[in-house]
């Protein structure tokens, strides 16, 4: 015999908008039934910003921007301001807070990712010399590669190791768009 859950399990997910300029937080927890939640926040840590509490209705996605983040404040949404690359803390908590939180933390790659879509469209795929094709090739697959692996480090907790795999692929990624790739070979950035 299945015994009912009387207590709520929190959790959530991030959504992403394929946006530079929002975030979803979707509310994927479980609440009994008749359960009454009471002060349900947010509290968000862009990376290089200070904590924002926002409020969320239960099992629905919350989208933030730049201005309730309070990086702007801008009446015309045409100037909103990317929200940042890097690791994001995210605090979901009802009341009693001391019972019912959960934190977690997550890399934000989305800048890097439209990076290297315009890196990606600098190759010229139907080139005749295949060795420079190829080149190229190399260099987009190892910068996707530490992008991947910035990603993982983050999901383990390895914050430095994360954003040290991210600034390297991000330094790859702005040479490569400069033209400094050809014979230029990247060190090990460790």
């Amino acid at each position: 015999m299945a015994y009912p859950e009387i207590s709520p399990r929190l959790d959530f997910t991030i959504v992403d908008t394929h946006n530079p300029l929002t975030l979803g937080i979707a509310d994927t927890s479980f609440y009994p039934d008749n359960f009454t939640v009471t002060n349900p926040t947010y509290e968000i840590i862009p990376p290089a910003f200070p904590k924002v509490a926002l409020a969320f209705i239960k099992e629905e996605v919350l989208f933030v921007n730049s201005n309730n983040l309070n990086i702007t404040c801008v009446n015309d949404p045409a100037l909103l301001a990317p929200l940042p690359d890097g690791i994001w803390k995210i605090r979901q908590s009802i009341a009693p807070v001391i019972d019912f939180n959960l934190e977690k933390s997550f890399l934000r790659t989305l800048q890097l990712e439209q990076k290297f879509g315009r890196a990606f469209m600098r190759t010229d795929l139907i080139e005749c010399n295949q060795d420079m094709r190829r080149e190229q090739m190399k260099v987009l697959d190892q910068a996707y590669l530490y992008m991947q692996a910035a990603i993982s480090a983050a999901n383990q907790c390895n914050y430095i190791l994360s954003m040290k795999l991210y600034r390297y692929a991000d330094k790859m990624l702005e040479n490569f768009i400069k033209g400094i790739c050809g014979n230029e070979k990247y060190s090990n950035p460790f």
